[in-house]
Parts: C-alpha cells; structure tokens; sequence
C-alpha cells in the first residue's frame, strides 16, 4: 500500500472511528493546504484516494478544504475556523501546516497527508507515537 492510500486509509479510519457513536451527521474531514484551489496538488490526490475507496463527498463525508494560497501567516485564522466549525479530523497537507494545526488543537486528530521529517521538525514526537 502507497503511502498515500495509507494516509487517506488512516484519515478515513480515524473518521469513522469518531463517529461510530451512530451520530445522525455526516462525518467532516478539514483539509488545510498551504497551496492554492489553482495548484491543488495534495488535496486533489486525497480526494482520488477517497474516491477509490468509495467514499462520496457530501454523502459519506464532508471535505471542509482551507487554503492560504503561499501565505504562511494565513494558516492559524484557517486552523481556527476548522477547529471552530468542529472538524472531526484535519488533514494537513504541508508541514507548516501541520505545525499550526498541532498547536491549535489536542482535541482533534491529525493527518499528515504530506509532511517531511516530521519527527525532526517537532511536528510528531516519533513515527510510533504521534503526538
């Protein structure tokens, strides 16, 4: 298994997971890209990875996309409306981004859809362990 399906199988794992409770709402991944709608590189390959799977947005999930558009100063106002709006799951899709998710929120869970060294960069504290 790619490492890309492995990082949508985990995001689509981690969803359902969350709500398994027999919640009444469709589950909703936020996907923050330091990137823009014009260049949607990652986002578009998660999306592929759900489509495989089988996963219909809007009817097996809600994908909540946020992008800074090559601003770095952008990301914390982004992270903050996906924390606020309850995400059940963030998928980061850039290491800056993944470290401004992880300081905004304990609650919510992360996916590193593309992140590099993220041991080193202090983003996870190991590849077994996580936060």
């Amino acid at each position: 298994m790619s490492l890309g399906r492995l990082t949508v199988a985990t995001c689509c794992l981690l969803t359902a997971s969350l709500t398994a409770e027999a919640q009444p709402r469709v589950p909703t991944i936020g996907m923050l890209s330091l990137g823009s709608p014009d260049n949607p590189g990652c986002v578009d390959r998660v999306r592929r990875g759900l489509d495989d799977l089988g996963y219909v947005d809007g009817r097996t999930h809600v994908l909540e996309l946020r992008w800074a558009k090559d601003r770095v100063d952008m990301l914390p106002s982004l992270v903050a409306d996906l924390v606020r709006i309850n995400v059940d799951v963030i998928v980061s899709a850039s290491t800056p981004a993944a470290a401004v998710v992880k300081e905004a929120t304990t609650s919510i869970p992360i996916v590193l859809a593309t992140s590099f060294y993220p041991v080193e960069t202090g983003i996870i504290r190991s590849l077994t362990h996580g936060r």
